[in-house]
């Protein structure tokens, strides 16, 4: 709450105190988007004040990392903008603010952010060599590979680990036979 009676909404804006920067990083604007700028390490004595005007214009991101799902915070301070510091000023100090007239609130909070996980496409290193067959063989004695066993002798990466694999057979040789398969248990 702001006592500064000649303040609205719209001219409030916020002191970034911390950033999460484990598992990515983080981006403002002060254009919509246009361009994005580093926030950096910010902390109470180099903070990102960033405020609520012009409307649509200042934004954060959070960029993960490659792989990345789970969450991400940043602290922050509110912001009255009773200072001279302008929308997107990384540098700004909130250590020394006077509690009471000051422009920046004593207290902070967080905000969160959930990167949810999404299913990546399996990575093909080498494929495997089907099991030999004689010449002239006979249907009842050529059973085939399992695609376990063509699964087993890929060379393949998944990030996902816990998925179910499987195969898709997007092109064959039909010049020195037929290629057959089933689904049957036999």
């Amino acid at each position: 709450y702001d006592v500064d009676l000649d303040r609205s909404r719209s001219q409030m804006g916020i002191a970034v105190v911390e950033a999460d920067s484990a598992n990515g990083f983080w981006e403002f604007t002060t254009d919509g988007g246009t361009t994005w700028e580093p926030m950096g390490l910010p902390d109470p004595d180099s903070a990102l004040a960033l405020g609520n005007s012009p409307p649509n214009q200042n934004r954060i991101r959070f960029v993960p990392n490659k792989n990345f799902n789970g969450e991400s915070y940043f602290n922050y301070k509110i912001w009255d903008r009773n200072s001279t510091e302008s929308s997107g000023t990384l540098g700004v100090s909130v250590l020394d603010a006077d509690p009471v007239t000051g422009p920046f609130s004593v207290a902070q909070t967080t905000a969160r952010i959930t990167v949810e996980p999404v299913n990546d496409s399996p990575v093909l290193k080498s494929g495997p060599s089907l099991f030999e067959i004689r010449e002239d063989v006979a249907d009842v004695t050529n059973i085939g590979t399992q695609v376990e066993d063509v699964l087993i002798n890929a060379f393949y990466y998944d990030v996902d680990r816990d998925s179910e694999v499987g195969l898709a057979v997007v092109g064959i040789d039909r010049r020195f036979g037929v290629w057959e398969y089933t689904c049957d248990t036999r």
